[in-house]
């Protein structure tokens, strides 16, 4: 899957009268449909316009981090826009740490399951 986002200008109304449709159009939703057709598979991929707006959000800079991807050269509207990847970034934070327990869970390399065969077979031979 692949998700493409731009920040712009758009135009939106209702289209038809005896089936009702209800769409977009405009330049930012050719911009958006570029940035997702051009994405990479199984990230989100936004716009220059997008990123700078991202970027003035202090958590969300604190948060996550924007690798570029690409140049986009935009057919129809004759314009080329930087295109980036959006990603959340690793952090130490406490819910992480519990996971990775020092006293684990007990099931790391079978321990559980070796002593619950350890008593079946020491009952077994009572």
């Amino acid at each position: 899957m692949r998700v493409g986002i731009h920040t712009g200008k758009i135009v939106a109304g209702i289209i038809g009268s005896k089936v009702v449709r209800y769409d977009i159009f405009g330049e930012g939703v050719i911009i958006a449909q570029a940035v997702e057709t051009q994405g990479i598979i199984g990230k989100v991929c936004v716009s220059e316009d997008t990123r700078q707006l991202l970027l003035t959000q202090p958590d969300v800079a604190a948060e996550y981090t924007l690798t570029e991807n690409k140049v986009l050269k935009i057919q129809g509207i004759e314009r080329s826009i930087k295109s980036y990847s959006i990603e959340k970034k690793h952090s130490d934070s406490f819910s992480d740490d519990m996971m990775s327990s020092e006293f684990g869970t007990g099931m790391e390399s079978g321990e559980l399951g070796t002593q619950g065969s350890q008593k079946s077979n020491n009952e077994s031979s009572e």
